[in-house]
C-alpha cells in the first residue's frame, strides 16, 4: 500500500507526463487488442473480472500521473484531485486538458508539493530507482 500511496505524491514534469500518457495509451491499445484476439467476452465472469482489474490499474496509473502533473504546476489540491479523477480514465487520456497540461510549465524550484522532480522517466513515473 505504501508503494501505491507514493505514486500520488510528488511532482511530475512535462516530458515525463507526456511519456507516461503515451505509455498509458499504448497499454490500453495493446490490452484491447489482446482481449479481442483472445476472444474475451463480457459473458464469462472471470474475463469480466480481469477486464475490470486491468481497467482499475490503468485508471489508477492515469490518475497518479495527472495528479502529480497538477502538483507540478502548484494547482489547488481539491481541484487537482477532482480533475485527475476525471482525467484518469484510460479512455480520456488524450483529452484537451491532458494536451494543455503537457504544455504548462511547472513551478521552478520547490512548491507546496515538494521539490522539482529531475529524475529520469522510470524513477519519476514509477517511483523506483533506475538500474545503472
Amino acid at each position: 500500500m505504501t508503494y501505491l500511496k507514493s505514486l500520488i505524491s510528488g511532482r511530475l514534469g512535462r516530458v515525463n507526463f507526456v511519456l507516461a500518457s503515451l505509455l498509458k495509451i499504448a497499454l490500453l491499445l495493446l490490452l484491447s487488442y489482446l482481449a479481442a484476439s483472445l476472444g474475451f467476452s463480457d459473458e464469462v465472469l472471470w474475463q469480466k473480472i480481469l477486464a475490470w482489474v486491468v481497467f482499475a490499474a490503468l485508471w489508477y496509473f492515469g490518475f497518479s500521473i495527472n495528479l502529480r502533473r497538477f502538483y507540478d504546476i502548484n494547482a489547488n489540491k481539491t481541484l487537482s484531485v477532482i480533475l485527475s479523477i476525471l482525467m484518469g480514465s484510460p479512455f480520456a487520456g488524450v483529452g484537451i486538458l491532458s494536451i494543455i497540461m503537457a504544455f504548462i510549465k511547472g513551478t521552478n524550484g520547490p512548491n507546496r508539493y515538494g521539490e522539482e522532480n529531475k529524475a529520469g522517466f522510470i524513477e519519476a513515473v514509477f517511483k523506483v530507482k533506475e538500474i545503472k
